[in-house]
């Protein structure tokens, strides 16, 4: 029996190839990813939370992900607080 590759990556967790890793979870309630928050980070140079709010929904509903968000802003903007 021959597989897909799609079925193949469904297995084992892994992206597919047409498809990018949002990364660990920072934000549960709307299930977005760290590598997603950095790519907007860096794509769009998001001055703080509410934007990536605003565009990700990450942060907007129970905020338990902001001081995560946060730290990835800082991250991004070279400094560690």
């Amino acid at each position: 029996m021959e597989m897909s590759l799609d079925v193949i990556f469904v297995y084992t967790g892994a992206p597919g190839p047409n498809n990018s890793d949002p990364g660990p979870t920072v934000c549960a309630c709307f299930d977005v990813g760290k590598q997603t928050v950095l790519d907007f980070i860096r794509h769009t140079a998001a001055a703080d939370i509410d934007s990536i709010g605003q565009s990700l929904k990450a942060g907007t509903n129970c905020g338990s992900c902001r001081p995560e968000l946060a730290g990835l802003l800082s991250k991004a903007a070279g400094r560690c607080d």
